[in-house]
């Protein structure tokens, strides 16, 4: 591969850096256990059982899956009364549910309903105090709250990590975030983030919510410095710094292992021009803050391992099961959320099921991404770019009472923000934006509020929660 500047940047090399390597692996992963039995979270025995499981055969993880949802169906019958109403109000009977293949028997679960019944959707059993409660950005314009119990929060990490493996993260690697949430930088972490850091998980984050030509000059010297090992990006994200690096032909970052693009939609063309700016693969995931990780790139490359310990994922069209070549719905179940279940979970995404066996030799199985979310670039009419997806994801996932939500922008004077009002909408909504939106855009910048009845999906079935007819390119 050719890296920016015109130059290779190949793998590093020599006996002595890959001793010194692997003598720090060894450190760190000495220092992520000892932290992981100080929390009693069970992490270490959790990834090793993920890497030892994702070389089963197909048919060992479908029985494994089996299991998981028989006993997930059986807690949800002594402790979580909402199921049971929900079920018997679509005349479903979860006991004739065996397998995996049974899941059509059971309805589909929206983000509507659970907008409307998360708090009763909690289970009596684990105790509350064992609860961890989350919400999501709103990705797809609809945030939503959910939960889940403490065991499934660690066993989230430890699939995780076993995911970031592919790519060529490990304990003790430096890795570098390029990424468009701003409040992931600026709140001081906590000292157990501190210690994690220091201990076993290496990194710095860069903060892509708001891109200038200064900051992506900042971006490059602070990498160079750095020299992380893997990157891990928003694919819109790091796709601009590698066009704003092929422009000003500026020096290659030093040698990189892998790329991890996520939370947006990641083409071939991004793809290419990527690679050829890094010299390094992409590994693409798929995933979501109520299910984390859903699916990853593997080596191969050839469509995205679903992390099928713990999830199932269906993929419906029409209200059937996609055929070979079909594109269809993601129906997710959680198999190991005791804290809130989610059975048949419809999150709004579409992708394609892949046959065959994978040539990495994992039985896990694989999908492949249609349309998701979309998201553009806003362009200041001082030329700065901030990231639709960094701007939509925080108003949407905390302004009071949005039920879905899309940011339109035509012209670079003027945001449009396309709002479905919900429950609790009102004066402390419109404050919180006039209070939120200045700390991201220009003040030459006006803003205002369409309110309408439903924000649909583009022809294409692509969610696009942020849409910009101003070119990005022009900042160059």
């Amino acid at each position: 591969m050719t890296a920016c500047g015109g130059q290779p940047n190949g793998p590093a090399s020599g006996t002595t850096g890959e001793y010194d390597a692997m003598i720090g692996k060894t450190i760190a992963y000495a220092g992520f256990r000892a932290h992981a039995l100080y929390e009693k979270s069970g992490i270490p025995a959790e990834l090793g059982s993920l890497e030892r499981s994702q070389w089963l055969d197909p048919e060992a993880i479908a029985e494994l899956q089996n299991r998981r949802l028989r006993a997930l169906l059986d807690h949800i019958k002594r402790h979580n009364p909402h199921y049971g109403r929900f079920w018997a109000e679509h005349g479903a009977d979860p006991d004739t549910v065996r397998t995996t293949a049974d899941l059509v028997k059971l309805p589909v679960l929206t983000r509507e309903h659970i907008q409307h019944h998360w708090r009763d959707m909690i289970s009596s059993s684990p105790p509350e105090n064992e609860i961890i409660l989350d919400h999501t950005g709103g990705s797809s314009g609809k945030p939503l709250r959910f939960a889940m119990d403490r065991r499934r929060y660690f066993s989230r990490m430890a699939s995780a990590y076993r995911h970031d493996r592919w790519s060529g993260w490990d304990f003790g690697v430096r890795t570098a975030y390029i990424w468009g949430h701003p409040a992931a930088f600026r709140v001081q972490p906590s000292w157990r983030t501190r210690l994690r850091r220091r201990l076993f998980e290496p990194y710095i984050g860069l903060d892509s919510s708001n891109i200038t030509v200064e900051s992506m000059l900042g971006f490059h010297a602070t990498l160079t410095r750095y020299r992380p090992r893997v990157l891990v990006a928003y694919a819109n994200s790091i796709y601009m710094f590698a066009r704003f690096l092929q422009e000003r032909r500026l020096p290659p970052l030093p040698p990189l292992a892998g790329i991890i693009t996520s939370a947006e939609v990641l083409g071939d063309e991004k793809r290419r021009v990527i690679e050829a700016c890094f010299g390094a693969p992409v590994f693409d995931r798929y995933g979501s803050r109520e299910t984390s990780v859903i699916a990853s790139e593997c080596e191969a490359r050839q469509g995205m391992h679903v992390c099928s310990e713990h999830l199932v994922v269906e993929i419906q069209k029409g209200g059937a099961p996609a055929q070979p070549g079909e594109y269809g719905h993601f129906l997710v179940t959680d198999l190991s959320n005791l804290g809130l279940p989610l059975i048949r979970y419809r999150n709004e995404d579409l992708g394609l099921p892949v046959q065959g066996a994978c040539p990495c030799g994992r039985g896990l199985a694989r999908i492949g991404m249609a349309a998701g979310r979309q998201t553009d670039f806003l362009v200041t009419p001082e030329g700065q770019l901030i990231s639709g997806v960094a701007l939509a994801t925080y108003l949407t996932g905390h302004a009071p009472g949005i039920v879905q939500a899309q940011i339109v922008q035509e012209v670079p004077q003027e945001l449009v923000l396309r709002l479905v009002a919900g429950e609790g909408y009102g004066p402390r909504t419109e404050e919180f934006f006039a209070q939120q939106i200045p700390k991201f855009v220009s003040d030459r910048m006006t803003w205002r509020i369409e309110l309408v009845e439903r924000i649909d999906p583009l022809p294409s079935g692509k969610h696009a929660y942020c849409i910009s007819k101003v070119d990005p390119a022009s900042v160059f």
